[in-house]
């Protein structure tokens, strides 16, 4: 069974995301992840209670238990593999398509729907391989050269901006590694542009 779940905001997603946690080892030791330490949700106040709560302004949490991540930015979710470590890590994103790259370099379970998140094809890979050694950190004239081949070939594979950036992050990436990554792929439409 995977260590990773993921489910798009929903009305019921952290209790679902929770419920998922739950039935993993080391809950006493749970952290909770999110971009700014306020909410308004008795089931969350319930999750945190143990006080092992992290954000992208604050410090960040201990790593020990399970993980929930909510609404995560790059640098959250950077922070979310880092404490999750070999313990479960359940994603709860505010607007999709934001963590398909994640979940399928991951192999993370949709929770809505129980599939796992499809790997890229055999050329996508081998792209998504090369532009992790790569990076998007050197600007300079041969960098970039390199970067052209494997950026068409995701772009033909039709992976976008969020795809490489998550996938990148899920294989040890940091947010500010993926950053120039914009300067090639187009950011999607979200559930929040329409």
């Amino acid at each position: 069974m995977t260590e990773r779940a993921w489910v798009t905001y929903d009305d019921n997603a952290n209790e679902t995301v929770i419920d998922w946690l739950r039935r993993g080892s080391g809950w006493a030791s749970r952290a909770f992840l999110i971009p700014q330490k306020r909410w308004s949700d008795p089931i969350l106040d319930d999750y945190a209670k143990n006080g092992n709560v992290g954000s992208d302004k604050g410090n960040q949490a201990q790593s020990g238990g399970p993980v929930f991540c909510l609404g995560p930015t790059l640098k959250l979710l950077e922070q979310a593999v880092h404490v999750a470590g070999e313990n479960r890590l359940g994603i709860v994103e505010w607007s999709a398509p934001l963590i398909r790259g994640w979940a399928a370099a991951t192999g993370a379970v949709n929770l809505a729907t129980g599939a796992i998140e499809p790997t890229p094809n055999d050329e996508a890979q081998a792209a998504l391989e090369e532009l992790a050694r790569i990076g998007f950190l050197r600007p300079e004239p041969f960098y970039k050269a390199k970067r052209v081949e494997p950026v068409a070939t995701l772009k033909n594979a039709g992976c976008d901006l969020y795809y490489v950036q998550t996938y990148l992050i899920a294989q040890g990436l940091t947010h500010t590694d993926v950053a120039g990554a914009a300067k090639y792929f187009d950011r999607p439409p979200t559930n929040w542009d329409v």
